[in-house]
């Protein structure tokens, strides 16, 4: 089967559901995957990134990459702004010509096209690409972001109501797609189980960077953007100062980064390293904020941490709340402190009941899930390995 991946991430970027299922996709189908667009106005610090994203739209033929035989990348580009008719005509028009140029390329039949965002120039476009069917994978309630073009909301309802099919990762956007399509799954993220849930110890020391804080490490893994908690982040950090705080991800809150000594701010690294991290912490964090937004996340991190075996400590999410006992969960400075030093002293025993449950959520089983529903409600065969 030919598949028309339009991902709101970047191939090469923190590697999350969206890349997850398309490599599995590749292994026994032909996968064409569309670098993400964004669904809001750049701010300065995503120039760099909008400009390397312009040199890759030039490259001549799709990147194939590395170790994914049936998978190929290209990265359209747009005009980043939605305020105007003129511009999404032209949005429209560009990215149209660029990825029916590219399904040429590669000989593609009539294709699925498997979209994960509602950016309103694709949406607009999705009868042109001709499908052979349409499914929308909604992971998160893309209206509510900081910053989202304000047309957004209107070509998401358009989207619900065009998909021939709609998965979802928590009940909330389960709700919220059913009053347009009556095709709506719940198909919640999953994990690579067997990258994270290694011996400790097995593959070397501790990454470097890493190494020569002091215990115990409290770690968080993932993008930091609007949906952390940083003023919990900073007052827990004040109560605990004999604690290290070690955040892995790229930094996109628009607010200043909160400084103290045992808070460790190190950046993106790439997927295959994230392991070994998790393997360095103690206890594992997800201080969100409570928000619409957040209400309706199923943060691949928890999976990821349990599948690594950690303690883990979260404030009040409805996802993390289907995990009884195995998430500590607890609201404000005192509290949130009181679970991880909890967390701190649980039994070595736990670590095999939070991998256990991690593999109820591996990617191998959600793959076959959906291909099983297109099978069943669009009889068409997604091979799922």
């Amino acid at each position: 089967m030919d598949i028309l991946y339009l991902s709101p991430a970047d191939w090469d970027g923190p590697r999350g559901r969206f890349q997850h299922i398309a490599r599995r996709f590749a292994e026994t189908n032909r996968v064409l995957y569309a670098d993400g667009l964004g669904v809001r106005g750049i701010g300065v610090a995503d120039w760099r990134r909008s400009l390397c994203k312009v040199g890759l739209s030039l490259w001549p033929v799709p990147r194939c990459p590395t170790g994914v035989r049936g998978l190929w990348c290209v990265t359209p580009v747009a005009v980043p702004g939605q305020r105007h008719g003129l511009l999404r005509a032209v949005n429209r028009s560009l990215l149209k010509a660029f990825l029916r140029h590219h399904m040429r390329a590669l000989h593609f039949e009539p294709p699925l096209v498997w979209i994960a965002y509602p950016h309103p120039s694709l949406v607009s476009l999705l009868d042109d690409l001709r499908p052979r069917a349409v499914v929308y994978d909604c992971v998160d309630d893309w209206p509510m972001f900081e910053r989202a073009f304000s047309n957004i909301a209107a070509a998401e309802e358009r989207l619900m109501g065009r998909a021939d099919l709609v998965l979802v990762t928590v009940a909330l956007l389960r709700d919220k797609a059913s009053r347009f399509n009556a095709r709506a799954f719940l198909v919640p993220n999953g994990v690579d189980v067997e990258s994270f849930a290694e011996i400790p110890g097995e593959h070397g020391g501790e990454p470097p960077d890493i190494a020569a804080l002091r215990r115990p490490r409290i770690g968080f893994v993932g993008n930091i953007a609007e949906w952390v908690d940083l003023g919990l982040i900073e007052r827990v950090a004040r109560i605990r100062p004999e604690w290290s705080f070690v955040f892995v991800g790229n930094y996109r809150a628009q607010q200043l980064r909160p400084r103290a000594d045992n808070i460790h701010w190190l950046g993106y690294r790439p997927y295959e390293s994230v392991p070994a991290y998790l393997r360095a912490f103690d206890v594992c964090i997800i201080p969100f904020v409570d928000s619409e937004l957040t209400r309706s996340v199923d943060p691949l991190k928890l999976h990821e941490y349990l599948a690594a075996g950690k303690p883990v400590v979260s404030t009040p999410l409805p996802r993390v709340a289907d995990f009884g006992d195995l998430v500590r969960v607890a609201s404000g400075p005192e509290a949130f402190a009181a679970a991880i030093s909890e967390a701190l002293s649980s039994e070595p025993a736990e670590r095999a009941r939070r991998i256990a449950a991690a593999r109820q959520n591996a990617w191998s089983l959600r793959v076959a899930e959906i291909a099983s529903l297109v099978r069943t409600h669009l009889a068409i065969e997604l091979e799922d390995r």
